[in-house]
């Protein structure tokens, strides 16, 4: 994921270290500052396939678009709205059997994925379950997130900033020198949102429990600090 930083001031080149210019044209230091949140999200998906699979590439499709739309139907039924209900990929494939070295035609088969997206992550099971139930057979990776990082990865880059801050504090006493506190530079590094690890796999149960976690947002930034 890639994050456009709101403000940048650019006048140093990015550095990954700590570094201190001690002269008399450039008294200069430059420290990174990284900073890590956590939160539950509020917005998951999954990806829902139906796939069928017919020497008769008409048949295939005409199963796989009854058993589709009873797929639909069923999430409709326990709240889910159509417009959060979307064609992910569509895909024909013909299969083929290999005799005595020789390729030989069997059949096509039809994948209809179907991304379901949902506000209510607590719900995310009963989903899975009702559609398995109704045809699917394919559950794709479900993903927990955050329908708005913004105010998340602020809080994320003021703690980067306070990092940055104690480091340059911390160097600055070490060399006996004064530091002043306003950087003359702060640039942003691009931010990272982890998802909860070990949820991509599903088991299936008499009801599916999937068990969300909390997202790890982090902020990086590389600030420079004049001293005396």
């Amino acid at each position: 994921m890639y994050y456009e930083p709101e403000n940048n001031y650019y006048a140093t080149p990015y550095t990954r270290h700590s570094s201190c210019h001690k002269n008399n044209k450039d008294k200069t230091l430059r420290v990174d500052g990284k900073g890590v949140i956590t939160a539950a999200p509020d917005t998951a998906n999954v990806v829902l396939g139906i796939q069928t699979e017919n020497i008769n590439l008409k048949t295939a499709q005409n199963e796989n678009a009854i058993i589709a739309t009873k797929v639909i139907n069923s999430l409709k039924a326990i709240g889910i709205s159509e417009k959060n209900i979307s064609t992910d990929s569509y895909i024909i494939e013909p299969q083929y059997d290999f005799v005595d070295g020789r390729q030989i035609f069997r059949s096509y088969r039809v994948t209809n994925n179907i991304r379901v997206t949902t506000k209510d992550i607590t719900n995310i099971g009963q989903i899975v379950d009702t559609a398995t139930v109704n045809g699917a057979n394919i559950v794709n990776n479900i993903n927990f997130f955050l329908s708005d990082i913004t105010p998340y990865y602020r809080k994320a880059l003021n703690l980067a900033v306070e990092d940055a801050l104690i480091k340059a504090r911390a160097i600055s006493n070490s060399l006996g020198v004064i530091l002043d506190e306003i950087p003359i530079t702060v640039i942003e590094g691009n931010y990272d949102c982890t998802p909860p690890s070990g949820r991509n796999t599903l088991a299936f149960a008499a009801s599916t429990p999937i068990i969300p976690g909390r997202l790890t947002i982090s902020a990086s930034i590389n600030a420079t600090f004049n001293y005396e």
